[in-house]
């Protein structure tokens, strides 16, 4: 198998020898060929040392796994945490798109004992500058995971680092977030009996293929291969689906947020629907940005795929994205997508 890891301290093995890091352990448990391009001081951002360039300049080509671990820093020095799961989706989509058969993980972030005030215990719900807690940080990258299938390793529901036992296993004792190298082999242990578990980067058939046309273009279409072995006696029947125009401001969001729900349970993925108590700007980007989200997993997975409906016509996912300042064509351009993904799905879904 071989891994490729992004991330930051943690996984750089600030303070230990490198040999004795999380991932250089984990390789070691699993048997794997390793790249770790993790860089200390690293979060989910796109300046020079994080998440999306090293995604970038490091891209994860060839690889069976590809693990993703940020967020101590974040939460550290915090933006707002929408902008935080904007970067989240832009990194994942980026390592999609750099390989489509490379399965990918979130490595949650640690707990980070080091804003803790003094006389008290540090708890995961503490809330930061920008008024969000590590708990709060970590659902959200849950929800991004699971809106791309992608697994996640949460050790919250088995801690190895606790307040208790931070003098042990973090360098800084109750005042740190660096493992020891003892803390680091606990956790590579962790996470390869997780990767084991959920067989990542077992994968022998790859799920995508290149293919050149006689012509001479060259495109990523599914691999048959691929799709024989996947194949089950007896298939569940995939849902149809009626979306619900949207016929006045007042129901905007409740309806917008209704027919996404929909959409990606027919696409067998999970929506996080959010509320707004007015149309502001912060709406105006939850809108474009998850139509713009949407159209990015329909490219991954519906790549070099064609698709006829009952009446003989090529079915499409050519969305429009939202970006005009008045409502009154938002909405009619949301109601042209509402059309669009209707037939599109319910095409796809009566194959």
């Amino acid at each position: 198998m071989k891994i490729i890891t992004y991330g930051d301290s943690i996984f750089h093995g600030d303070g230990v020898d490198q040999r004795d890091n999380i991932p250089n352990q984990l390789a070691t448990i699993l048997g794997a060929d390793l790249t770790n391009a993790a860089i200390s001081g690293a979060g989910w951002g796109s300046s020079s040392r994080d998440s999306l360039s090293q995604v970038t300049n490091t891209p994860n080509r060839g690889y069976n796994l590809a693990i993703l671990e940020f967020g101590v820093n974040n939460f550290g020095w915090p933006t707002d945490l929408e902008t935080v799961r904007t970067i989240v989706n832009q990194t994942i989509t980026q390592v999609k798109f750099n390989d489509f058969n490379t399965d990918v993980m979130l490595s949650l972030p640690t707990p980070d004992f080091r804003w803790g005030k003094d006389g008290t215990v540090p708890t995961l719900d503490d809330k930061n500058d920008k008024g969000w807690s590590q708990n709060d940080l970590i659902d959200m990258l849950i929800s991004v995971a699971e809106s791309f299938g992608c697994q996640y390793y949460d050790w919250r529901k088995n801690p190895i680092i606790t307040y208790d036992n931070a003098p042990e296993l973090l360098q800084e004792g109750r005042k740190g977030v660096h493992p020891t190298a003892k803390g680091a082999r606990l956790l590579a242990q962790a996470l390869a009996d997780f990767i084991t578990k959920t067989k990542l980067g077992a994968q022998e058939i790859p799920q995508f293929i290149s293919q050149t046309s006689p012509s001479g273009v060259t495109q990523v279409v599914a691999n048959p291969d691929y799709i024989a072995q996947q194949a089950q006696p007896a298939q569940q029947t995939k849902i149809q689906i009626k979306l619900t125009a949207i016929n006045s401001v007042d129901e905007l969001i409740a309806v917008f947020n209704s027919n996404m729900t929909l959409v990606y349970k027919a696409l067998e993925l999970t929506f996080e629907p959010q509320k707004f108590t007015e149309l502001d700007r912060s709406a105006r980007n939850y809108i474009i940005n998850s139509i713009n989200d949407l159209k990015t997993l329909l490219g991954i997975k519906y790549v070099g795929q064609t698709f006829i409906d009952s009446d003989g016509n090529v079915s499409g996912y050519d969305l429009i994205v939202p970006e005009s300042l008045l409502i009154e064509q938002v909405i009619v351009d949301l109601n042209k997508d509402w059309k669009t993904l209707e037939q599109f799905i319910n095409t796809v879904n009566s194959i």
